[in-house]
């Protein structure tokens, strides 16, 4: 419960400006890269970044949120900054914000 707190405050945390919401989607995996990058994958298979993990709580955060979304099959919605194409693999990029959501309801 307390990862979907995070969620829910990273997501409100981020100041309000144009932003890409990517659809939600299950994820299959999660990658951390030795240099600190986080990478998932989504069950559509489209690979996308979400931040550098060293000295970064807000990425920090997002990676334990989806590691439960993996965890407990929940659907999962980052966004990106404006621009993002959601449907084209795009590892460089850092979300803003993650968000979890049971997907029956």
């Amino acid at each position: 419960m307390k990862f979907i707190f995070a969620a829910v405050v990273l997501a409100l945390s981020v100041p309000s400006m144009a932003s890409v919401k990517c659809q939600p989607d299950y994820i299959k995996g999660v990658q951390i890269k030795a240099n600190g990058e986080v990478v998932y994958t989504t069950a559509s298979g489209v690979r996308r970044g979400v931040g550098k993990f060293q000295n970064n709580p807000g990425v920090q955060f997002m990676v334990q949120t989806l590691f439960l979304a993996v965890e407990k099959r929940l659907h999962v919605q980052v966004a990106y900054p404006d621009g993002f194409n959601c449907d084209a693999e795009n590892t460089q990029a850092a979300a803003e914000w993650v968000y979890i959501q049971n997907a029956g309801g």
